[in-house]
């Protein structure tokens, strides 16, 4: 996507690189020349010598002079099957081009049947929305990812109480790959920022994932 100065990609799996794995995303901004941050989240299967595994990362055209990551929950219902390591974040950087500006990206979780795990996901938020402000009283904000959650709920309500406003994109962004699912589409990751910047977003195509880009564009500050 040529245009695009920062990134923020979830689900980065990690790749063979000679005899080690590595996060695909550091061979990917070694090889465009880019800046990034990588941060494990989730480890699907582990065996002697074999694993599965991915994590969340930011990258960027200009250098990265700060980031941070905030664990939001790391209990055994933080996804679906339990597994070493398994957290859900919040990844935050700063870049030279603009330091006044944090890009901050989230895989929330999505609540279980049975309310398995509701606790963790209320923990979850609050521990969100305390990052979400700290970034708001230091910087201004660009913040978005999979909420695992549609538009209207009290997810939305909470960060536009801290006075992020969600930048409106047309159409779903997920489509389950399941037939038994009936491919059914869902409106779960969404973008908002400070009210000091002005932005608007389009989504792109479904390409590998099953999850459309957001694309924001910030016009004014």
């Amino acid at each position: 996507m040529p245009g695009v100065d920062v990134f923020c990609l979830q689900e980065v799996p990690y790749a063979q690189h000679g005899y080690t794995k590595l996060p695909a995303t550091r061979l990917l901004a070694r090889e465009l020349g880019m800046d990034g941050v990588f941060q494990h989240t989730r480890t699907l299967r582990r065996s002697p010598g074999k694993y599965k595994a991915y994590g969340t990362a930011i990258l960027s055209k200009s250098t990265i002079i700060g980031s941070r990551t905030a664990v939001l929950r790391d209990d055994i219902f933080a996804y679906m099957t339990p597994g070493a390591q398994n957290q859900r974040i919040a990844l935050s950087a700063a870049t030279e081009a603009e330091p006044g500006v944090t890009v901050a990206v989230a895989h929330l979780s999505y609540r279980l049947p049975l309310g398995l795990g509701s606790a963790g996901l209320l923990e979850e938020r609050r521990v969100l929305q305390r990052q979400l402000s700290t970034m708001r009283d230091t910087s201004e904000v660009i913040f978005g990812g999979d909420m695992n959650s549609e538009p209207g709920g009290g997810l939305d309500a909470m960060i536009g109480y801290l006075g992020l406003s969600r930048v409106p994109t047309d159409g779903a962004t997920f489509r389950s790959r399941h037939w038994f699912a009936g491919h059914v589409t869902r409106e779960l990751d969404r973008a908002f920022v400070t009210q000091g910047l002005v932005a608007t977003a389009e989504l792109g195509a479904f390409g590998a994932s099953d999850h459309r880009p957001v694309i924001v564009d910030v016009h004014t500050r």
